[in-house]
């Protein structure tokens, strides 16, 4: 009996009331779902770039091991195998060295799913707006 005699006096919030709080929270919703988009796309772009770098950097020390040109390396990315090319017809010489535990503790991965690719010094990915270092300086 008590508690109907307390909620006597007292009115609940109208529907007109409840709706505009509705509203508010979609347009609050709209406004931070793009936010939110943007910032794990621009966090993937630099996760990628940072790989790209370590990558050339695992590349150049490979590179300086050999003794040779940095462009005449050739990366196989599914394997992580890494050897110098010769003359025209890209044949492999040197010693084919594993990329993974000699200058890399594992190879890294893009996050957006892209695939490295190597040439002429620079380490790019096919994801969409990844491309190579180049692109983001």
């Amino acid at each position: 009996m008590k508690t109907k005699a307390i909620l006597k006096g007292k009115k609940g919030f109208t529907l007109t009331e409840l709706m505009i709080v509705v509203m508010i929270l979609g347009i609050l919703v709209l406004i931070a779902v793009p936010i939110y988009n943007n910032a794990t796309a621009k966090a993937e772009k630099s996760a990628c770039q940072a790989n790209r770098r370590t990558i050339e950097s695992a590349i150049a020390q490979y590179a300086a091991v050999e003794g040779v040109n940095m462009a005449d390396v050739v990366v196989d990315f599914t394997t992580g195998v890494i050897n110098v090319k010769e003359g025209e017809e890209g044949t492999e010489k040197g010693t084919e060295t594993n990329l993974v535990g000699n200058y890399l503790n594992e190879l890294p991965t893009c996050p957006s799913g892209g695939a490295y690719s190597y040439k002429n010094g620079k380490v790019s990915c096919d994801a969409p707006d990844h491309g190579s270092d180049t692109d983001h300086d």
